[in-house]
């Protein structure tokens, strides 16, 4: 009986370390899709300051 119970105990143990492992996973993806918006947005913002340097440049050159 104790033999049962003992693997019984690691069984429920293995679960619970691989349902700890899931969650730190999925929070870990969650901040990382976090970031890569954070970082797409300001890929965003630096490509629109690039295009107004280059549309002023381009509106000097003709005056």
């Amino acid at each position: 009986m104790a033999d049962k119970r003992r693997k019984l105990t690691d069984v429920v143990s293995r679960k619970e370390k691989k349902l700890s492992r899931v969650k730190r996973l999925e929070a870990e993806n969650r901040k990382l899709k976090q970031e890569l918006d954070l970082l797409k947005k300001w890929q965003r913002f630096l490509a629109e300051e690039h295009q107004q340097d280059i549309d002023l440049s381009r509106g000097s050159d003709q005056n």
